[in-house]
């Protein structure tokens, strides 16, 4: 289990009880003095307000000492996910549709890793999500697997 999702498991719930959920969690930096992070949203689908990341960074820095996750002093970072916000969940992409992405996948479809386009929906097939893309270059839709996308976010629709 990496720092990230470790991180994850202790203060998840915390978070949740409070209104807000995870969109991602970074760890940087190395070893000696890491930045994690924290990437928050509010469950009721309100903006982040600087007071909310204020209380969230309260909770997140109790339980990461309580709990010492990282042996060494951390800069702790908790923040709204911005406007091109990453895409780290199935719901993310789901809640997103008819909004444009770069998406990147580590194996290569049609000779290409990084895509730019709209999410035209998701397949929930048990086995194996997939994310469908239509393609701001070529004008097609793609079929990405949603296990082998290593980096999404949203982007400023520029269709």
């Amino acid at each position: 289990m990496s720092i990230a999702e470790k991180i994850q498991s202790i203060v998840g719930e915390s978070l949740r009880s409070r209104g807000y959920g995870i969109v991602d969690i970074v760890v940087s930096g190395g070893r000696i003095n890491p930045t994690v992070e924290v990437l928050i949203e509010r469950l009721d689908g309100a903006a982040i307000t600087v007071s909310d990341c204020t209380g969230a960074s309260r909770v997140v820095s109790a339980l990461l000492d309580v709990e010492n996750v990282i042996d060494n002093s951390y800069r702790l970072n908790v923040s709204s996910p911005g406007i091109e916000r990453p895409l780290t969940k199935l719901e993310h992409f789901a809640r997103f549709i008819g909004k444009c992405a770069v998406v990147e996948v580590a194996s290569s479809v049609s000779d290409r890793k990084k895509f730019t386009g709209t999410i035209v929906a998701v397949k929930e097939d048990e086995s194996m999500p997939n994310i469908l893309l239509h393609l701001k270059i070529g004008q097609k839709t793609i079929e990405l697997p949603f296990s082998d996308i290593k980096k999404a976010r949203l982007k400023i629709d520029e269709f």
